[in-house]
């Protein structure tokens, strides 16, 4: 997830509890995370308000309850983008 100079990497596997904050990236740095990411594949959203809003958490916490349904509709997203490229 990227919100213009914020990056945010995060990780869902269902057998977690919830999804994870793996790292994050500001500045150059989150530019640099975005280009890798794109070489290799990675989906990325630019949900405005995400990014932001998942920076505030410590790198390694599982994301709050509360912030599920707008991230639920960013996973739906990327599941639909796979399948449709494969």
């Amino acid at each position: 997830m990227s919100s213009s100079s914020l990056a945010v990497g995060v990780k869902y596997v269902p057998s977690y509890p919830a999804p994870l904050i793996l790292f994050k990236a500001r500045g150059h740095q989150a530019a640099q995370v975005l280009r890798l990411a794109r070489k290799y594949g990675v989906p990325e959203s630019s949900e405005p308000l995400l990014a932001p809003l998942l920076f505030q958490l410590p790198e390694g916490a599982w994301i709050p309850e509360k912030h599920f349904a707008v991230l639920a509709q960013l996973l739906a997203a990327v599941y639909h983008s796979e399948r449709q490229q494969k």
